[in-house]
């Protein structure tokens, strides 16, 4: 009697009394991403641990190595191995669970000091399931079930029978294309026996089942590669009944799978589990990780999984990825020519030939608005070209100085005195100077022209909303004219400019004003940009610019389609833009700030456009360039 006693009370200790009362070998299934799914793990999971959740799931498993090593209270283990290989005929797999506690003081007598005893279980399954057709698959698992307790041995054989069935269909309520997933599972359809003491154990059958949905989560836009990524989100559950009883097991399970790599998943029966699981890229590796907090048991729990071998043939599921294939092209297309004109602009840079340099490097810098080399070698090829026309200017007026040519050396000055050099002042002194020593005639003749040839500069520059390149000129202009008889027209054309460049900056500012009070924010950010390029250096009109940018955010939600298009327009127009077709770069870019004002890389491009004489760009009523 007391022998009995202690095999129950070791069985129970193991949890293995009854066997389908506690959690044992049969009860306490194998993978953390089961076990953080709870029940509803029945319709969902399609690796090596469906030998024990659903036979069925085998189709979908594909080639892959499932382990696990899971540390129970007090030194006990619980260990999984599992192995799937499909084939033409379907998909087989093998399987290995054990359930061991060792160092057990077994006594017969309360003051008997008692002897070490060992308990294991162990099931070793081999399964095998097949597609049939595009939404059903069916399985099932053969089962030896192996019981060591104190020396106490038995065996036992079972057998489980599963079906699932996935099917897709169109977007349904708030459910972004829903995969529909249904399982149903007989576990011991052949019954183990198993006698270790004097009563022999019956497992009873059990029925299993579960329904889950996954569907589109968030979208993430890959602008590198022109896709779309969808996450996906699950909602499960999942039930059971043991065969002759009348109480009904009920579980939910939820995941979110982000970029197809991360998953948090989470599920509710008899208590709660939570989990996360990792996979690579390729999906040939991954580890997941689960915590249940179970009466009476809190376990973490750890999973590897290797998958050599994609599915032979596995239900179809939405794609999880929308390639833009135009937007590809663009994009090559423009990287292409982006490369060439870097590589061309970088061997004119080596070559000296800054000017040609700069005009290759700009081009590559508008067709490869993400290369940094590019930006910053044009950003320096500027400095470069700025200092060698310097140095040129320089070197003409030391030799006009040696020649003895007056009219020269007042001429490279007056041009030095437009870059505004750290010695400018000492150049303007000695430009007065030098304007003294040539006759009145001469002198009132080469400034005039000067004066005439800068005042179109001003105008053209007014005309296209340089404003501030344009109160430099006639700085400059002013300077020059200093001393003859040129003073009248510039100080002239200086009262023109700055008169037309506050009425320039009232009209954009109250647009900005009247398109923010309107709500019409797109508006707003097209003056702002506008005044932001009339007045770069202007602290005003940054501020006014962040202002309509951070109001347009506010509203502005382009669906992840209308980002790749948005960008696949950038990059035509900056091709058609480098081939010298300003009216389709024009068109393409008035169609864009359409759907996106706040871009800047086309902003940047416009710019370009702007001081090349291409566009001249004027905010009207209608928020387009004229």
């Amino acid at each position: 009697m007391m022998t009995s006693l202690l095999y129950k009370f070791l069985m129970l200790y193991l949890g293995a009394l009854p066997l389908y009362a506690a959690p044992t070998i049969m009860s306490q299934s194998p993978g953390a991403q089961g076990a953080a799914l709870g029940r509803a793990a029945v319709s969902v999971v399609q690796d090596p641990t469906a030998l024990h959740w659903n036979p069925a799931g085998l189709a979908g498993a594909g080639g892959a190595v499932t382990g696990e090593h899971q540390f129970l209270y007090d030194g006990a283990r619980y260990d999984f191995i599992g192995l799937t290989v499909p084939s033409r005929l379907g998909t087989f797999g093998l399987g290995a669970l054990q359930l061991y506690r060792g160092e057990i003081t077994a006594r017969t007598a309360v003051d008997d000091p008692g002897y070490e005893v060992a308990a294991s279980q162990a099931e070793y399954m081999a399964g095998f399931a097949r597609n049939f057709g595009d939404h059903w698959a069916a399985g099932g698992a053969f089962n030896m079930l192996s019981s060591n307790l104190a020396g106490h041995k038995d065996r036992g054989f079972g057998a489980d029978a599963g079906a699932r069935f996935s099917s897709s269909s169109d977007d349904a309520w708030w459910l972004g294309r829903p995969l529909w997933s249904a399982g149903a599972v007989i576990k011991n359809l052949l019954t183990p026996r198993l006698k270790l003491a004097s009563d022999p154990e019956v497992l009873p059958r059990e029925l299993r089942g579960g329904v889950s949905v996954s569907f589109d989560g968030f979208s993430r836009v890959s602008l590198n590669a022109g896709s779309i990524r969808k996450d996906r989100a699950m909602l499960g559950v999942g039930l059971s009944k043991l065969v002759g009883e009348t109480e009904l097991r009920m579980g939910l399970g939820a995941s979110y799978t982000l970029q197809d790599v991360l998953t948090l998943r989470f599920g509710l029966d008899e208590g709660f589990a939570v989990g996360v699981g990792f996979k690579t890229a390729d999906g040939r590796f991954g580890v997941d990780y689960a915590l249940e907090d179970r009466p009476l048991a809190k376990n973490h729990r750890f999973t590897l999984t290797y998958r050599f071998l994609k599915a032979a043939s596995a239900p179809a599921a939405p794609a999880a990825e929308i390639q833009d294939e135009e937007y590809a092209r663009a994009k090559g297309r423009s990287e292409a020519l982006g490369g060439e004109a870097f590589a061309r602009g970088r061997e004119l840079f080596k070559a000296q030939r800054y000017e040609e340099a700069v005009e290759n490097l700009a081009s590559a810098a508008l067709l490869r608005p993400e290369d940094q080399e590019a930006r910053e070698l044009h950003r320096r090829s500027l400095e470069v070209r700025r200092r060698e026309e310097i140095r040129r200017l320089r070197g003409q007026l030391d030799r006009q100085a040696t020649a003895g040519d007056t009219a020269e050396t007042y001429r490279m000055l007056a041009m030095l005195l437009h870059y505004k050099t750290p010695d400018h002042e000492y150049l303007l002194d000695l430009a007065r100077r030098i304007a003294e020593k040539l006759d009145a005639e001469a002198r009132n003749a080469v400034s005039a022209e000067i004066v005439s040839a800068g005042s179109e500069d001003v105008r053209a520059a007014l005309a296209r909303g340089l404003d501030a390149e344009a109160a430099l000129d006639v700085e400059w202009l002013e300077s020059v004219a200093a001393s003859t008889q040129a003073v009248a027209a510039a100080r002239k054309l200086k009262v023109e400019t700055v008169r037309s460049s506050k009425e320039h900056r009232a009209r954009l500012e109250g647009a900005i004003k009247d398109a923010r009070k309107s709500g019409e924010h797109g508006r707003a950010v097209l003056a702002a940009f506008s005044l932001a390029r009339s007045y770069p250096n202007d602290a005003a009109a940054a501020q006014a610019l962040d202002a309509a940018r951070r109001d347009y955010a506010a509203v502005s939600r382009l669906s992840p389609k209308d980002r790749i298009y948005v960008r696949k327009l950038y990059y035509l127009a900056a091709v058609a833009w480098t081939k010298k077709d300003a009216e389709r770069a024009r068109d393409l870019l008035d169609e864009l700030r359409r759907r996106d004002a706040a871009d800047a890389d086309a902003a940047a491009l416009m710019d370009a456009m702007v001081r090349a004489g291409a566009v001249y760009e004027t905010f009207s009523d209608n928020g387009g360039g004229q």
